[in-house]
């Protein structure tokens, strides 16, 4: 899921990052893999649209542990 967050905000690749960004927005099987790592799903999530607000900038994701 980090992963995900970082391709999200960093990548360099626009294939990448576009996959990224749709899975952190719609995959379905998000709040699964949220759980999984410990996170609740709600809370990342509500993360991740202020991200998308804010126009994907490069951030320091440390905050969203």
């Amino acid at each position: 899921m980090l992963t995900a967050i970082k391709d999200a905000v960093n990548s360099s690749e626009s294939l990448e990052r576009t996959l990224a960004r749709s899975w952190l927005l719609n995959g379905t099987d998000f709040g699964y893999v949220a759980s999984l790592a410990g996170f609740d799903p709600d809370a990342i999530r509500r993360q991740i649209f202020l991200l998308r607000d804010r126009g994907w900038t490069k951030t320091d994701i440390s905050v969203l542990r």
